[in-house]
């Protein structure tokens, strides 16, 4: 155990350096801390994208799912990478553009200034916060319970230990810094993946690892709909289809948008993303089914796959694997902290509370609002309400319901306020209504929630906007 915790430790004192580093060129002003002052290339805009969109939902969660209920989710998460490049491609582009002319830093500041109208921006916030604060524990207690189970480090101090390195690293890093170690971690997750299915696939064998699998579980988990009936084509359809709308539509996601340094740098990642996220589905959803052969009863689902790494290689290796794994959720958090502050610190205590506040202050309330939301969190990751595929689900359906107002009005000039509120609020309302059970899961019939969500979100934009005045804001529309 000595060998692993000190790679894991050396892993994380490597990340802070690249922060140290990041910090010393970070100027502390909103578009660099918050955008890296547009400036991100082709290679960290992608990685930073794959980063960003895979967490511990990813490293954990779909591992998880396939041990569970089959390889069918393969099959979900496989069909929604090419359609997020083609999010990336179409819609943020115009976001790019739209952001470098109006010099917006932020969607809320967009959406306000698009429907002028300041409650479709705090709709949006309050839907960020509530989904996102989910989405953000998801990740803490992926890193929570692996260092737990895998270091015998205590769960509730495994929590603040993620909570306090986050809070350091994004605090003198911003944007810039965690671009940057989302290309190392995405990097490492890869390898870290491709090399453990590999060392399996070389030391154990294709057919012994089917015959373990099978032995231990049923063929049924190489078919669909799986042993458990779960992935049906219709129930693969639904699921990717609020995805591919939901994760174009995170915070933190349209800010790389933004960050891009050109639209043509945005279309290179967008080619490039399915190339490294296939990959990376394939691989944890492989050994996630494979672990079945493996790890007869886990304490967690989420645990399977670096148990059997554990199980499976040196404690170097482990450690490597562990570290990839927590520092991939870890990013994703950083990320999404950095999106939450920013838009908090700009878009309503700038706007409402001290107008005249200088850059560098607005930075500085974004850094305590930081603590904040990341307080949150942590009481949520203490709570442990749900696993993490099912947290990670959640975050993504709650934005899908934003995603007609966010990334529709980008490119339909007859878009109106009304519309925008009506269908952020009957989404994200709809689904939080089928997630606490007050509406029973029979009426979506044998649809994922969130894609109920995500169509009632779009039908009533679409109606709304048909019977409603749309705003004189055209500039804010890239029709072109």
């Amino acid at each position: 155990m000595i060998p692993t915790t000190i790679v894991v430790g050396l892993y994380f004192a490597g990340l802070l350096g690249v922060g140290g580093y990041a910090a010393r060129r970070t100027e502390y002003n909103p578009a660099d801390y918050y955008i890296a002052n547009r400036g991100l290339g082709t290679i960290v805009l992608t990685f930073t994208l794959v980063a960003t969109i895979f967490s511990a939902w990813t490293f954990f969660g779909v591992g998880a799912a396939a041990r569970g209920s089959g390889a069918g989710v393969f099959g979900f998460v496989a069909l929604t990478a090419p359609l997020y490049a083609l999010f990336f491609g179409l819609i943020g582009t115009r976001v790019n553009r739209l952001g470098t002319k109006l010099d917006v830093l932020t969607p809320v500041e967009y959406l306000e200034k698009r429907y002028e109208s300041p409650l479709v921006g705090i709709i949006y916030l309050l839907i960020s916060i509530v989904f996102l604060t989910a989405f953000v524990a998801t990740q803490i207690i992926g890193g929570a319970i692996a260092l737990d189970l895998l270091l015998n480090l205590p769960y509730r101090a495994a929590v603040l230990l993620i909570g306090t390195f986050m809070l350091i690293y994004i605090h003198i890093a911003g944007m810039r810094g965690v671009a940057w170690s989302d290309l190392i971690q995405g990097t490492v997750m890869l390898i870290t993946l491709a090399g453990a299915f590999g060392f399996v696939l070389v030391t154990v064998g294709g057919d012994d690892v089917v015959s373990r699998v099978t032995a231990a579980s049923s063929g049924a988990v190489f078919t669909l709909p799986g042993p458990t009936g779960t992935w049906t084509p219709i129930y693969i359809l639904s699921f990717a289809s609020f995805f591919v709308l939901g994760v174009p539509a995170y915070p933190q996601v349209y800010q790389r948008y933004l960050g891009a340094r050109s639209t043509d740098i945005l279309k290179k990642s967008a080619y490039l993303f399915p190339l490294v996220s296939i990959p990376i589905y394939f691989l944890a959803a492989g050994l996630g089914v494979w672990s079945l052969g493996f790890i007869a009863d886990p304490p967690n689902a989420d645990y399977a796959i670096p148990l059997m790494i554990e199980q499976l290689t040196t404690p170097a290796i482990f450690g490597v694997a562990l570290a990839a794994g927590v520092a991939a959720l870890m990013s994703t958090a950083d990320s999404v902290l950095l999106s939450l502050s920013s838009m908090v610190s700009r878009d309503v205590y700038r706007r409402y509370i001290e107008p005249e506040a200088s850059d560098k202050r607005e930075v500085r309330v974004s850094q305590a609002v930081l603590v904040t939301l990341l307080t949150l969190a942590l009481g949520l990751a203490f709570a442990r309400p749900a696993g993490v595929f099912r947290l990670g689900s959640f975050a993504v359906a709650g934005f899908a319901a934003t995603a007609p107002a966010l990334l529709l009005g980008v490119v339909w000039s007859d878009a109106t306020r009304d519309a925008a509120v009506v269908s952020m609020l009957l989404g994200a309302g709809l689904m939080v209504l089928f997630v606490t059970n007050v509406l029973p899961s029979s009426l979506t019939m044998g649809l994922h929630y969130g894609f109920v969500g995500s169509v009632v979100s779009l039908l009533s934009f679409i109606l709304v906007s048909a019977i409603t005045t749309r705003p004189s804001g055209v500039e804010y529309v890239y029709t072109n």
